[in-house]
């Protein structure tokens, strides 16, 4: 499978570092949007597997995309230097946090082995829901 992620980041050589390094993972790079509002219209219209995201982009702070990919069953990193919106920290447990600065292959590869470990353990047997499909 060919991994979607999405990029929100509004520092035009971060952003462009980490879609290469995604490319780089054999993975296509969404975006990247530099604001929140850029990242809900990519979130509409296309598949995403996984995301890392800026928490501060252009237009305010991402909470809108993190929530709405999280509905989805993205996988979602947030790279970043800025703390953690209230709203976004009951959901620790469903995020992963990267503090700016990072290597952007490391952030990508974190990301990747996420979205790995979440196929894996989806493909095992065993992991079915009560109606029988495969989670």
């Amino acid at each position: 499978m060919t991994w979607r992620i999405l990029i929100a980041e509004d520092e035009a050589l971060v952003a462009m570092d980490l879609a290469l390094e995604v490319e780089e993972a054999r993975a296509i790079a969404v975006g990247p949007a530099a604001s929140c509002a850029e990242a809900l219209a990519l979130i509409a219209r296309e598949r995403i597997d996984g995301a890392i995201l800026d928490i501060q982009l252009a237009d305010g702070d991402v909470t809108p995309a993190a929530e709405a990919l999280l509905e989805l069953g993205a996988v979602v990193l947030l790279h970043t230097a800025s703390p953690t919106p209230q709203e976004l920290a009951g959901r620790l447990d469903e995020l992963d946090i990267i503090p700016k600065p990072a290597d952007p292959r490391a952030v990508v590869r974190r990301l990747i082995a996420r979205l790995e470990g979440r196929r894996y353990r989806r493909e095992r047997p065993g992991n079915r829901r009560e109606n029988g499909a495969r989670l």
